[in-house]
């Protein structure tokens, strides 16, 4: 039985105390484990406490030639965070430049929707260009970090929202699909 499971509505605030006093002891045993594990085995603890990364973290992650871009889509705008690995030299000194772009959730749905749609029919047909689609989201969601994609060899994606359904290996630049000139992967 749980350590708060026994207790009802009609328990004494001493019992409630008890039972919240002995949840912080087995919190703190808990967190005093992985601890001892994290020492005794680093490679079993990243897989079983998994710690996440700051800043330095991530850009020390990164191979060499990487860049890693994550997108936060709000409402009314998206956010673009372009991390570049420890090893390259970034103009922002950090390694880390954070783009918005002017498009929300709602709309950025349907701008990969359509894309979708026209990519799953058969054949071209006017007003179903995929390319003037695909590269026209290239344009808004990539262009803006494109200096920095331009030093790097592979780009890693992860994307948010709407964009877990945009194919972006798809998207089209300068009159190329984004796979063609970059090696792409994707994270969730």
């Amino acid at each position: 039985e749980s350590v708060l499971g026994g207790l009802t509505s009609a328990a004494k605030p001493e019992e409630a105390e008890t039972a919240l006093g002995r949840l912080r002891e087995l919190r703190d045993q808990r967190e005093a484990l992985a601890e001892r594990i994290r020492k005794l085995s680093p490679r079993l603890a990243s897989l079983r406490y998994p710690q996440p990364l700051d800043l330095q973290g991530v850009r020390g992650a990164l191979d060499a030639g990487t860049v890693f871009l994550a997108y936060l889509v709000a409402e009314e705008k998206t956010l673009l965070f372009v991390v570049e690995p420890r090893s390259a030299r970034s103009v922002a000194g950090t390694g880390l430049t954070v783009l918005s772009i002017p498009i929300g959730e709602a709309a950025l749905r349907e701008e990969v929707e359509a894309l979708r749609r026209v990519m799953q029919q058969p054949g071209p047909a006017p007003g179903r260009a995929p390319t003037s689609k695909a590269a026209n989201l290239y344009e808004l969601l990539l262009a803006p970090a494109d200096a920095i994609l331009s030093r790097h060899q592979r780009l890693l994606i992860s994307p948010d929202g709407p964009l877990h359904r945009l194919p972006f290996a798809a998207l089209v630049r300068k009159g190329r699909c984004l796979v063609e000139w970059k090696p792409l992967h994707t994270v969730a």
